[in-house]
C-alpha cells in the first residue's frame, strides 16, 4: 500500500478516478493498494483510506465530502477534527436521498486521543489516535495557522507504517 498527501511534496500526487468522476477535491491523505512504484504509470482508482484533516473546512468534511466519498463506495473514512482534537471515523456507506450526493456512511464513531483505532485495511493495526493529533502529542507547540498542514506531516509518518502492513 501506498500513502500519499498532496501537501508532502516527496509523494506523487493522486488522483482517483472514482472519485474524479462524482467532482471530489483530493483527499488530504489517501492510503491505496500497492506501492508508489505500482502507481508510477497509472493513478489508483480505490483507495482503502482516506483521511481529511479539518479545521475551518469541519462542515465540508463531513457533509459535502463524506456524502460524495460515501456515494464512491469508501468503506474507511476519517476526519482529524483538530478544533475538537478528535478523530471521526466513518464507515459502511450506504444510499441516503436526503445527503448532499445521495449517500452518507451508515456507521460513524468519534475517538478521543486516548482511543486506537484499526483501519479497515489493517484490522490488526492499532493508532492511538493522540499519535495522530499534533495537540494531543505535545499541548505546549500548538502551531497556530500551519495546524492542518502539521497534522498532514503527522499523519504521514503514522500511516506508513499502517500501509506497510496492510500490503498484500
Amino acid at each position: 500500500m501506498a500513502v500519499s498527501s498532496p501537501r508532502a511534496k516527496h509523494w506523487t500526487r493522486v488522483e482517483y478516478e472514482r472519485l474524479i468522476d462524482l467532482g471530489a477535491p483530493e483527499p488530504d491523505i489517501a492510503v491505496v493498494p500497492g506501492s508508489r512504484r505500482d502507481h508510477s504509470r497509472a493513478h489508483p482508482s480505490h483507495p482503502v483510506l482516506i483521511v481529511e484533516v479539518a479545521d475551518s473546512s469541519l462542515a465540508f468534511d463531513r457533509a459535502e465530502k463524506g456524502s460524495l466519498y460515501a456515494r464512491a463506495g469508501i468503506a474507511d473514512y476519517w476526519i482529524l477534527n483538530l478544533p475538537d482534537q478528535v478523530l471521526e471515523v466513518y464507515r459502511e456507506p450506504v444510499a441516503a436521498p436526503h445527503a448532499p450526493y445521495g449517500h452518507h456512511f451508515g456507521a460513524t464513531i468519534t475517538l478521543a486521543p486516548r482511543d486506537t483505532v484499526s483501519p479497515l485495511a489493517a484490522a490488526t493495526a492499532a493508532v492511538l489516535v493522540a499519535s495522530l493529533l499534533p495537540w494531543a502529542r505535545s499541548p505546549a507547540r500548538h502551531p497556530p495557522a500551519a495546524s492542518p498542514n502539521f497534522a498532514s506531516r503527522v499523519l504521514i509518518r503514522s500511516f506508513t507504517p499502517l500501509a506497510r502492513a496492510a500490503a498484500p
